[in-house]
């Protein structure tokens, strides 16, 4: 005899009294929980220690300079490549 599975009921939703407020409770129950679950979020965070925060700060501005350096060679030469077509 082979069993057949059990239909399982549909959660029943909350019912709420109709109200014209009821668009702002239900935007203030989607933020809250999206706050909630942002401080959590946040609480699972591996925060930098103060050298690697250093260290990545360095290395992002000086290949800032680097990068803005190489344009502006690049630029400089364009420039005087244009000017003698001209």
């Amino acid at each position: 005899m082979e069993r057949k599975p059990k239909a399982v009921a549909p959660a029943k939703e909350e019912k709420r009294p109709s109200s014209p407020f009821r668009v702002f409770t239900d935007l203030y129950d989607r933020i809250a929980r999206y706050l909630k679950s942002v401080k959590s979020e946040i609480k699972r965070v591996t925060w930098p220690s103060r050298q690697e925060l250093r260290t990545a700060t360095i290395v992002v501005a000086m290949t800032v300079v680097i990068v803005s350096m190489y344009m502006w060679v690049v630029d400089t030469i364009l420039e005087k490549v244009f000017k003698l077509l001209k």
